[in-house]
């Protein structure tokens, strides 16, 4: 599968608003990063540490009503975590966002620990792929692993806002969790 294709199926897995079109070319190999690690960790290891709708409703004060469905918690007043969960009642994404969207200055390093604490590096599993993707203004870094998918997109063209990024998502790949990376065969079609 191309390098175009994956990050096309990462931003729509990460639930990007704005899909940015990048040649290949455009795209810089993170393999040798130091934040990768070559250390593998199994499937019950991973769902371990994947945070549940429990854990994250009784450290952010919101009552556990059982539910599935998606939560939203803010984090001061400017900054909110959306998280989808699986049919486990895990994670399957969080999605770091400003509150107000007219100003969306999160600071890299906040965003780097909710990232960490999240999805610990250990866990997060070897590097796949990703790099930068860079258009004027517009860009996202995508980190690709064997656990988790991660995106961040930084606040190029803001110098008075240095250090900061409008978003960060990230996307655990487990199996009751949209995969982007496996696609969808059609059904079979029973002919009477």
């Amino acid at each position: 599968m191309n390098v175009a294709r994956i990050l096309a199926y990462s931003l729509v897995a990460l639930g990007a608003s704005t899909f940015l079109a990048f040649s290949s070319a455009e795209l810089r190999q993170n393999s040798g990063s130091p934040e990768s690690t070559s250390s593998t960790v199994g499937a019950e290891a991973v769902r371990r540490l994947t945070p549940s709708a429990e854990q994250l409703r009784k450290r952010f004060g919101i009552a556990d009503s059982g539910s599935d469905l998606p939560d939203i918690f803010m984090l001061g007043r400017n900054l909110k975590l959306s998280v989808k969960y699986g049919s486990d009642r895990l994670a399957c994404s969080i999605a770091i966002e400003p509150v107000d969207i007219a100003n969306p200055y999160l600071p890299k390093e906040e965003v780097s620990k909710l990232l960490d604490e999240f999805a610990p590096p250990a866990m997060r599993g070897k590097v796949l792929g990703g790099g930068d993707f860079r258009s004027s203004c517009l860009g996202v870094g995508m980190a690709a692993y064997e656990n988790v998918f991660i995106g961040r997109w930084p606040n190029y063209c803001t110098p008075e806002h240095a250090n900061t990024e409008k978003r960060a998502t990230l996307q655990f790949k487990r199996n009751v969790c949209p995969n982007p990376y496996v696609e969808k065969k059609p059904e079979p079609v029973n002919s009477r």
